[in-house]
């Protein structure tokens, strides 16, 4: 799907997204300067392709992108020869001014701008999201899970006022750092300190074109790295070519003149790599109001034991049961589980078991064996029969007096009249198979505060 700014399109090459496009153009920008190392006419050629890869990057209206090419030329600006001939500096200049030519006609500058001049609300979410990540990680020490970042903000962190939607966490380093746990989020950042460690150039490598090819794969990663940092861009192939290569030929650069890093380079980026996991959970861990836990596929909210597990159901619950359950829990002290599946529900004493909608074979015996375990069943719309959890109208009271059963008055689940015939059920007036209340249900009728 097109992007547009001001009515204007932004340019993405095909990649669905402006932001992983202006990555991949900032890469190129960078890796053109290879080009300066290998021939005499060398830099014509990647000032002309430089140029005219800027002009792409401009179309695609990314403040990240632009940061991550800022970045990634550092290296180049740091090792390059001097002193710089006056013509090659004019050339220079009169292609920066064809860029930012290019961005006022299009009107880019506004956009670029934002977050400087004054608030931009793209800017201020992203750091709300950053500033969770620390607590996530602390929060989930197996992490969240693959592809679950964005749906764990929103459902247990994000502001309960807010309703922007995430799929991911808007960075690629915290989103990976947050679905994955402890002993990835240590060798990702090791791997990173790794890559950087073997791009520095090194004094020792003499030879021109193998120190320039150190100075363009530092530069690369730092400019990949960098826009990864504005954007979930990383998840891209497309993105990880060229970086790839310029590191495979770091490698035969460092082969070829058999010269790496000395040992206490590396005793240093370990020990960075751990300090870096060590302050990430302490400042997770020093959060205030800490009262989430993520462990074995289960969601705690509150301290100790929770008297109450909730196995979830999307058509009866929502796509916002987490924010449902934390805002029924603003003024309660109960603690709750929350699985996505029965398998999950921990053996022994559940208190409440909250539980509804449809169910597999395998889900309705751990059902069955949890009736139990709990000292009350609440079900929501459930799709199954009475028969199903072997129920019948000659149960002794107790079991039915620990058994409650909701439907939404337009339900469209047909084990509606069973249930009828074996118990009297609640309707619950304006739900149908959604129950939009269903957690201030629980917690007003069945578990008052």
């Amino acid at each position: 799907m097109d992007t547009y700014f001001h009515g204007i399109w932004r340019m993405d090459w095909g990649l669905g997204n402006p932001n992983k496009t202006a990555a991949l153009i900032a890469i190129l920008m960078v890796a053109v300067w290879g080009l300066v190392y290998i021939r005499r006419w060398g830099f014509w050629a990647a000032l002309t392709l430089f140029t005219a890869l800027g002009v792409c990057l401009i179309k695609t209206f990314s403040r990240g992108g632009l940061i991550a090419l800022a970045v990634g030329m550092v290296p180049l600006l740091w090792k390059t020869a001097r002193p710089w001939s006056k013509r090659k500096i004019a050339a220079v200049v009169v292609s920066i001014w064809v860029m930012i030519g290019v961005s006022v006609l299009w009107e880019a500058h506004e956009r670029l701008g934002q977050g400087v001049a004054q608030e931009d609300k793209s800017i201020t979410h992203r750091l709300e999201l950053w500033m969770k990540a620390p607590r996530m990680m602390a929060d989930a020490p197996g992490g969240w899970g693959l592809g679950n970042s964005g749906r764990a903000y929103m459902q247990w962190y994000q502001p309960l006022d807010r309703g922007e939607e995430y799929r991911t966490l808007v960075n690629s380093h915290l989103t990976w750092l947050v679905e994955f746990g402890w002993p990835f989020r240590f060798f990702y950042i090791a791997g990173w300190l790794t890559v950087l460690l073997l791009c520095f150039p090194s004094s020792n490598v003499g030879h021109r074109a193998s120190n320039g090819a150190f100075c363009v794969s530092l530069g690369i990663w730092l400019c990949f790295g960098t826009a990864a940092w504005f954007s979930s861009v990383a998840e891209s192939p497309w993105l990880w070519i060229v970086p790839s290569i310029s590191g495979l030929a770091v490698l035969f650069a460092r082969f070829g003149n058999r010269e790496w890093p000395a040992f206490r380079l590396w005793i240093l980026m370990g020990a960075a790599a751990m300090l870096a996991v060590a302050g990430l959970w302490v400042a997770g861990s020093c959060s205030k109001s800490r009262n989430i836990r993520c462990v074995g596929g289960r969601v705690i909210l509150g301290q100790g034991v929770p008297g109450i597990w909730v196995v979830l159901d999307q058509e009866t619950m929502g796509d916002s049961h987490g924010k449902a359950l934390r805002q029924a829990l603003v003024n309660r002290s109960q603690t709750v589980g929350v699985v996505r599946k029965a398998g999950d529900l921990p053996p022994g004493g559940k208190g409440t078991l909250v539980a509804g909608g449809r169910w597999t074979q395998e889900e309705l015996a751990v059902l069955k064996t949890s009736m139990s375990d709990c000292g009350r069943l609440i079900l929501l719309n459930p799709a199954f029969t009475p028969v199903d959890l072997e129920l019948s109208g000659n149960m002794d009271k107790d079991r039915a007096c620990k058994l409650n059963v909701f439907f939404g008055a337009y339900s469209q689940s047909p084990a509606m009249p069973a249930w009828n015939d074996l118990l009297p059920v609640q309707q619950i007036d304006g739900a149908g198979n959604f129950m939009a209340g269903w957690a201030d249900l629980i917690f007003r009728e069945i578990c008052p505060p």
